[in-house]
């Protein structure tokens, strides 16, 4: 599966060809084409790079949301507008003390009883959400800081 978010990252950073990107990532431009095409695997360290060169903090959220473990984990992450994406950060974060009080009652429970199970899935699907929200929020805090770096430039 391509990765648009690699191409976008790299775009972003102003290397319009795979040529002069490789002038900051030390792969050479046929393997930075089959990294954005999904041809061949992103390593963590390979990920870093490309998050240090294109100066793009963005690449490690895409990245983290598509490795083995973020899938495993149910990961993901969705482009959305700063503004949106730090409302929607804000109403999640007001939520967490709901969260808490759910994770309290839990630990508060001398012994398990049928609704520790249904207690506990409810807190763990609000924390997925509120982890979802601040990846959201970190991409697109990247991409609004790599806006203004261009507008400057």
């Amino acid at each position: 599966m391509p990765r648009i978010w690699l191409q976008e990252a790299r775009l972003s950073a102003g290397y319009l060809n795979r040529a002069k990107a490789a002038a900051v990532i030390p792969l050479s431009p046929e393997a930075l084409g089959r990294h954005e095409r999904g041809e061949r695997e992103v390593s963590p360290a390979d990920a870093v790079v490309y998050a240090r060169g294109y100066g793009n903090g963005g690449v490690l959220v895409h990245y983290c949301a598509e490795c083995p473990v973020g899938r495993a984990a149910g990961k993901r992450v969705t482009k959305r507008d700063f503004p949106f994406a730090t409302l929607r950060l804000d109403r999640r974060l007001r939520r967490t003390c709901e969260i808490a009080d759910l994770i309290g009652s839990i630990a508060e429970r001398e012994a398990p009883c049928p609704e520790t199970r249904q207690t506990y899935d409810a807190a763990s699907r609000r924390l997925r959400d509120l982890e979802e929200a601040i990846a959201d929020y970190t991409l697109a805090a990247s991409a609004q800081g790599m806006e203004k770096s261009r507008a400057r430039g």
